[in-house]
């Protein structure tokens, strides 16, 4: 957590209800997932950002 007490407040929020939402990566946009050459390809940007998510739930949870 690394913004100011109503950000952190938010960011504990999101993490607390974590399982209530389906994840998409910040990038997903930005790499455009209707031209990625394969189904392999947008399954690994994917699972890269799950794991991604879990190690930054994990941090904020042993933060607060």
């Amino acid at each position: 957590m690394a913004g100011n007490e109503k950000e952190d407040e938010g960011d504990r929020e999101l993490v607390k209800n974590a399982d209530k939402f389906w994840w998409f990566s910040h990038m997903w946009l930005h790499k455009q997932p209707h031209v990625r050459e394969s189904l392999e390809l947008m399954v690994e940007d994917l699972k890269r950002n799950l794991d991604f998510a879990r190690v930054w739930i994990k941090n904020a949870c042993n933060s607060s």
